[in-house]
Formats: structure tokens, C-alpha cells, sequence
């Protein structure tokens, strides 16, 4: 009979590797959809209930990574957590699915987003994508240390207030690296500060959420027209973790 031996961290698992000459290449070890990012890395031993910003300096400083490699990282790490503890989960590899098959855990995730945050689920993930976006207002990193930590995020219904409050250190993340690791969640989440809050109800807005994450079959209620035209100045080439 065989035994097979499962582990909580990557980095537990390649310790058992390593200590039973087991040479394999990193794409044997299995990561699980399940599983923190932070029990992603070799030599790190994560803290489960640990703030996400100190959890990831803690990370940087165990890796030989680049500045530009940690921006990258801290990019792929927020999308991954939200997919971690909300639920949202990802199709696997050569797996056929059909499409309700495929978007059905991503509105589990999105439903989640919307309890943990109090506001009204949706049916549809047009419909948790709009009311996510709608004030108030709460910041992805907070959001996501709501389950880290227990520490209910905090949700702005002014929206200068809470541009503010993104804009402080460790609030923000980079456009560019949200985009070069194909953070789909964070980009659904994200608020611009060029134009302020948007009109999630527009056509425009419908029609670029479901063009942009393959919604074009899911139904939809009413459509209301309008343009917020209040401009926000931008600092940076960051898109601030929106409410989520």
C-alpha cells in the first residue's frame, strides 16, 4: 500500500524533497487553487493572520528578487489572496468546462466580496461587479486583511476621502504589473482616479465588463445612460485599490 503525504506550505513540502534527495523541478510541486499565496515561496514560513503588507515586506526580504520583480509580485500576490480567501477559483489547464461552469466560481467570489462588505448579492457578475464599484468605497488591501486579520475594512461614501486614504503608502498598486500578470479580479475591482467613480449602469461600462471577462451571454435587468465627467487628478501611473 501507498501513502501519500500532503503539506500545508510549499516550502514544508520542498524541505521533504530536498531531505529525501528528491530532485524535481518546481512545476512538480503542485500549488494548489486553494492555497495562500504566501505558502507559495521556498524558505518562508507564512503568519496566516498577518497583516498583508507586513506578511509581503516579510516575503521580499526572504527572496532574491529585483525591485521591479517585487512590484510584479506584490500585483500577482493581491489578486491571488482575494482569489485565496474569498473563494474565487480558477479553470484548471487542458479541463473542459462549460461557460456557466466557468463562471460560477467566479460569482461565488464575487458574492463573497459583496457579504464580507455588507452590500446587496447579485445573481449575475455584471451585477456584483456594479455594486462593488458603487460607494462606498473600500480598499482592495484592506478588503483582503479583512480575512487575513479579522479587522473589518473600512468603506468611504465620499470619494475624495477615500482617494486619499488609497494614496497613502501601501494602499496602491502598479497599472502596469496588474495588467502584465492578468489580474482579472483586481481589474474588475479597481477604481480610476482620472475620472472618479463611474457610471456603472452606462452601456459603455456594461458592454466593455462583459466583452472584457467573457459575460457577453449572461443576462441583465435595466440600463441606465449617463457620463460622470468630474475629473480626478492622477499620481502616478497607479490605479488605487478600489473599493472592493
Amino acid at each position: 500500500m501507498s501513502i501519500t503525504k500532503s503539506y500545508r506550505t510549499l516550502s514544508k513540502a520542498q524541505v521533504y524533497l530536498d531531505g529525501n534527495g528528491v530532485e524535481v523541478g518546481a512545476s512538480f510541486v503542485h500549488k494548489s487553487k486553494s492555497t495562500s499565496y504566501f505558502a507559495q515561496h521556498r524558505n518562508f514560513e507564512p503568519i496566516p493572520n498577518a497583516p498583508f503588507n507586513d506578511e509581503f515586506d516579510r516575503l521580499v526580504s526572504s527572496q532574491d528578487w529585483t525591485r521591479e520583480e517585487a512590484r510584479e509580485q506584490k500585483a500577482r500576490a493581491t489578486e491571488e489572496e482575494l482569489g485565496y480567501h474569498y473563494g474565487f477559483t480558477k479553470k484548471e489547464e487542458g479541463v473542459e468546462t462549460s461557460e456557466k461552469e466557468e463562471q460560477e466560481p467566479m460569482l461565488k467570489g464575487y458574492q463573497a466580496l459583496c457579504d464580507e462588505l455588507g452590500k446587496p448579492k447579485h445573481d449575475t457578475v455584471l451585477g456584483c461587479i456594479q455594486e462593488l464599484k458603487r460607494e462606498p468605497f473600500f480598499n482592495i488591501i484592506d478588503v483582503i486583511d479583512a480575512r487575513r486579520t479579522g479587522k473589518p475594512a473600512k468603506g468611504y461614501t465620499d470619494f475624495d476621502d477615500f482617494a486619499s486614504y488609497t494614496l497613502e503608502p501601501g494602499k496602491c498598486l502598479d497599472r502596469k504589473m496588474i495588467h502584465q500578470t492578468d489580474g482579472k479580479i483586481l481589474q474588475s475591482l479597481l477604481q480610476d482616479f482620472t475620472w472618479g467613480p463611474q457610471d456603472v449602469h452606462s452601456p459603455r461600462f456594461i458592454r466593455s465588463t462583459k466583452s472584457r471577462y467573457g459575460l457577453e451571454k449572461e443576462r441583465h435587468g435595466g440600463v441606465r445612460s449617463g457620463r460622470v465627467s468630474r475629473k480626478y487628478p492622477r499620481k502616478g501611473d497607479y490605479y488605487r485599490p478600489i473599493r472592493a
